[in-house]
């Protein structure tokens, strides 16, 4: 029969609330609360909010049982009872992704719970024909997870807790296109009630409803041009790093918040750093516009090295601390009774002033500062030598002409310490993390354009595992990011704003801009391009 338990109907599947909502009942409305969002259920029945209520405690099965629980009503004939589970029903739609699944196996056995991530309908999809080849998606991930095996993808709508033995056993075996008439077989577990053809099929039709797995054949994933360009790792990020309910700080009151600023040990040495005047900056800067039209990425450098006045002031216009905010007991939002944590203000914009990224500077060569590799004080406007082995600043270099055919003066190393985001934001951290390396390296070029330098971003971090050990990172406290270059423009440049020297590039949208903005008012080269 299609709905006995562990026949592959709806009769094998139990709902209840997950474990972080919060039920609030009051005189004539239900509260349900999942953090960061309230729901607010007004005019239930009595019988109806008895049983939202018991969904708390204790899993209600499917289909919906006559009488409902604490059905106050139960004298009611049976026609009368069953007309209110449409009315239940509506409710649990509306509140499904809020409820877990349990699939159980014949004979009350635990199979699986399915763990809405986003929208859910109530009734999970059907089972597949058991001889059906059904294999995982290349995008299933497979993990530990509280001491259960958990089955997820950035393409399903649910996580799967993996809570049975068969269930653990037959997922495994579905690397390779498997039917249901085939699982049982390859499961090693004959005794064991769920493994059956019709639990196999219900299992296979859970994961192919739900993206976990597909069945075989043409029109797979391997067929989608789109799917076909997605690596999995990116994927996943993609669909793991935007959702809103995981964005709030699950570690606290148990971690406490990372410092705003790094610490140094006691009696570390400083150098340092020369600090423009503000009066100098208005008065020789070129607009904003002569900046963003004049910016481009430079790998040829002039004979001259930049000097420690201009890395001073480079470094002071796109990183400095100039404000700090320090951790005090209060209202985050006038909303949110968070515990400020500290802050700071810096040239660059960052999520609620965690500004949680490091700069190292290792220097070739520099007029007025040893070549060697240094950390970025913001505070201090200092910099900090790095203890390394002999000679890893110039290995760092010698990479850096090795990937990118660049011998700059100046490599400027991002970091993250990315726990200072992740104590707050949870699973978006990374992701934040990412755009604050891209305002900065924006905020770099448009700084080096304005002082004459040549600047160039890199399209990723070469040997990361080389450039963190250099460093003296573990790559887990503080993650290599990004890398930045920074030299004296070529005497024989061309002008800043041309097109890349390259033929067959179509001028649109005013691209003579660059070139105006070179010559002048009069025609003639103006200071934008020029190292002050």
């Amino acid at each position: 029969m299609q709905n006995e338990p562990g026949a592959g109907g709806e009769g094998d599947q139990a709902v209840s609330f997950a474990a972080d909502v919060r039920l609030h009942p009051d005189d004539d409305r239900l509260v349900v609360h999942r953090a960061p969002r309230s729901y607010v259920l007004r005019g239930l029945p009595p019988a109806l909010r008895d049983v939202l209520c018991g969904l708390a405690r204790d899993p209600l099965p499917l289909p919906l049982p006559l009488p409902l629980p604490g059905d106050r009503a139960a004298a009611e004939p049976a026609s009368g009872r069953a007309a209110r589970h449409p009315d239940l029903t509506r409710v649990l739609e509306r509140l499904s992704h809020l409820l877990v699944r349990d699939v159980r196996a014949p004979g009350g056995g635990a199979l699986l719970r399915v763990e809405p991530l986003r929208a859910l309908p109530l009734s999970l999809p059907p089972p597949v024909a058991a001889g059906t080849p059904v294999r995982l998606s290349r995008f299933a991930l497979l993990r530990a997870d509280d001491g259960d095996i958990v089955l997820e993808s950035p393409r399903s709508p649910a996580r799967l807790r993996l809570t049975g033995d068969v269930a653990r056993a037959a997922v495994l075996r579905l690397a390779e296109p498997r039917t249901a008439e085939e699982l049982p077989g390859l499961v090693d577990r004959p005794r064991d009630p769920a493994a059956t053809p019709a639990v196999m099929a219900r299992l296979a039709g859970l994961l192919t409803g739900l993206g976990l797995a597909e069945t075989a054949g043409p029109g797979g994933e391997e067929d989608d041009p789109a799917l076909r360009q997605w690596d999995f790792h990116e994927l996943l990020f993609a669909g793991r790093s935007t959702p809103v309910r995981d964005t709030l700080p699950r570690f606290l009151n148990e971690l406490p918040p990372q410092p705003a600023l790094r610490p140094y040990p006691p009696g570390s040495t400083r150098v340092p750093l020369s600090r423009p005047e503000l009066a100098d900056l208005l008065r020789d800067d070129p607009s904003l516009t002569a900046a963003l039209e004049s910016r481009r990425s430079w790998k040829r450098y002039g004979d001259e090295p930049v000097t420690a006045r201009a890395l001073g002031e480079f470094l002071y216009r796109t990183a400095r601390v100039r404000g700090r905010l320090g951790e005090r007991p209060g209202p985050y939002y006038a909303w949110d009774a968070r515990p400020l944590f500290e802050r700071t203000s810096r040239p660059y914009p960052g999520t609620d002033g965690i500004h949680e990224l490091e700069l190292y500077v290792t220097v070739r060569r520099c007029d007025g500062l040893p070549a060697g590799t240094y950390h970025y004080d913001p505070l201090g406007h200092a910099l900090v030598p790095v203890e390394q082995p002999e000679r890893t600043g110039e290995a760092l270099i010698r990479r850096v002409g090795r990937w990118h055919r660049a011998a700059p003066d100046l490599l400027i190393t991002v970091t993250s310490r990315v726990r200072r985001l992740s104590w707050n934001y949870g699973a978006i951290a990374y992701a934040l993390t990412l755009q604050h390396l891209g305002v900065l390296h924006q905020t770099m070029y448009l700084v080096a354009t304005a002082m004459g330098l040549a600047p160039c971003a890199l399209r990723g971090v070469a040997e990361p595992d080389t450039v963190a050990g250099a460093l003296g990172l573990d790559g887990i406290r503080e993650v290599v990011l990004g890398e930045f270059l920074l030299g004296t423009r070529p005497e024989d440049g061309s002008s800043p704003g041309g097109p890349p020297d390259a033929s067959g590039w179509e001028p649109v949208n005013s691209a003579d801009w660059a070139h105006r903005v070179a010559a002048g008012p009069g025609g003639h080269e103006s200071a934008t391009g020029r190292e002050r």
